[in-house]
């Protein structure tokens, strides 16, 4: 809408310059003007577009090198994170944040006595710690989860 406007006002503008003629090429110049800048924008949208594919490949290439440094996936389905592919209870936490993204809860399973790190966990907005706490101690009650 607002760039119909700014047309709208170069076409005045240009018809005014052209003095007495016929608009004819006052509309050229304003549809070139118009040519050009969506022309731009289209370049800026294949230099994002380019951005962005990258930045994919660099993510992927990242979730290969945990990958192979053996690191646990994490996934969150309905409020239960999990680590690992296993559908281990052990490599489970049930998690909880706020509106603005702040850790509410943070519940391990009780089997790892893992009580005051979770509630520090929740305290310091800090999910990460208690994670890799999680992960020790799962590995050490038995065989390692799968990864």
């Amino acid at each position: 809408h607002q760039l119909c406007e700014e047309e709208l006002a170069e076409l005045a503008q240009l018809q005014e310059e052209d003095d007495g003629d016929d608009g004819y090429e006052a509309k050229r110049r304003v549809a070139a003007v118009a040519f050009q800048e969506e022309e731009a924008a289209l370049e800026e949208l294949r230099t994002l577009a380019e951005a962005e594919e990258t930045e994919v490949a660099r993510l992927r290439a990242l979730v290969d090198f945990e990958e192979q440094l053996g690191l646990p996936r994490i996934e969150i389905h309905d409020e239960v994170l999990s680590l690992g592919t296993s559908e281990d209870p052990l490599c489970s936490v049930e998690v909880k944040w706020d509106d603005a993204g702040h850790l509410l809860l943070a519940q391990p399973h009780p089997s790892l006595h893992l009580d005051r790190e979770a509630t520090k966990a929740v305290e310091e907005d800090d999910l990460g710690r208690l994670l890799v706490l999680v992960w020790d101690r799962a590995s050490n009650q038995g065989s390692k989860p799968a990864e």
